[in-house]
């Protein structure tokens, strides 16, 4: 983006990257803005883009803060979000009995409390070219929006979801050996009707879940609708949050479509930099995307 801009402006910019640097207050310095790190660093801009969530956003020192002295409904927009919890169950199995039963692409949806499994989406190692060498990790969940509760345990209050946004669940522990005999009871129920003789296949060998609402620096789709403005209006608005300064935004949080997936950051960025910045089309992107996704949304 910093070739770009000079190119277009026919001025010369140095451009450089740093990283484990925590924006903490962003204040008017005449007609720049003075942004301030926790390491003390203070940089000079003309224009800010931010590239931070929600969670980073409450975090910022408000006094004299330009983004909290301009507090208005568009920036209340940028809160006026329902937090909903996003999450992933993998199961390794050391015999990949799904790929031996030749169910390597597609899902099942189920009115299970864990649902939304998916053959394709864990990774398989084999060690050979015959199916019993094969083993690896299998989607035994894929759900947002969900409340996991079974047996007495909530998963999101002390089960695996409480442990932070990755968990390993391994069989050294009493109560995670409890949660993997449970999951892979009712898989292998749900799959009975996919697979013959379930009952022989063993129990998984550990567990990974997920539980992107606890991530505090990219929420992946844990934030879902808005109060203060029209509905469709969130992700134009939150690009500017403060009409009258040249503050943007293009992070996952704020996106209004292609939500919760990496992807989502990146379409923001570019619809930032084509609708306030008027960078033309990287040559990279294909026309019919640029089009359908940057262009038609900002016009």
């Amino acid at each position: 983006m910093a070739q770009a801009a000079a190119t277009k402006q026919g001025v010369s910019l140095s451009k450089f990257v740093k990283f484990n640097y925590e924006l903490y207050n962003i204040r008017k310095f005449g007609n720049r803005y003075l942004l301030k790190f926790t390491n003390d660093e203070l940089v000079l801009a003309k224009k800010v883009i931010l590239n931070i969530g929600m969670f980073n956003f409450k975090k910022l020192d408000r006094k004299n803060n330009v983004i909290f002295d301009n507090a208005g409904t568009t920036l209340k927009a940028m809160f006026g979000f329902t937090e909903l919890t996003a999450t992933k169950t993998f199961l390794h199995y050391d015999q990949a009995w799904w790929v031996k039963a030749g169910l390597t692409k597609g899902l099942v949806n189920t009115d299970e409390t864990f649902k939304h499994m998916r053959f394709h989406q864990g990774h398989v190692s084999c060690a050979n070219s015959s199916v019993d060498s094969c083993r690896g990790l299998f989607l035994a969940s894929y759900q947002i929006a969900q409340i996991h509760e079974h047996k007495g345990i909530d998963w999101e209050k002390e089960g695996p979801y409480s442990e932070g946004v990755l968990y390993v669940a391994r069989r050294s522990s009493a109560r995670d050996a409890f949660i993997l005999d449970m999951l892979h009871t009712r898989l292998m129920t749900i799959m009975s009707n996919l697979v013959n003789n379930t009952a022989s296949i063993p129990a998984p060998s550990f567990g990974i879940f997920a539980n992107w609402v606890e991530d505090p620096y990219n929420r992946c789709g844990a934030h879902h609708g808005v109060n203060a403005v029209p509905a469709g209006q969130q992700e134009i608005t939150a690009m500017r949050p403060l009409p009258n300064e040249d503050i943007f935004v293009a992070q996952i949080d704020w996106t209004a479509s292609f939500s919760g997936f990496a992807e989502a950051g990146l379409v923001m960025a570019e619809r930032v930099v084509h609708r306030h910045f008027g960078l033309a089309k990287p040559s990279w992107l294909p026309d019919p995307w640029y089009t359908y996704a940057i262009q038609k949304f900002n016009n």
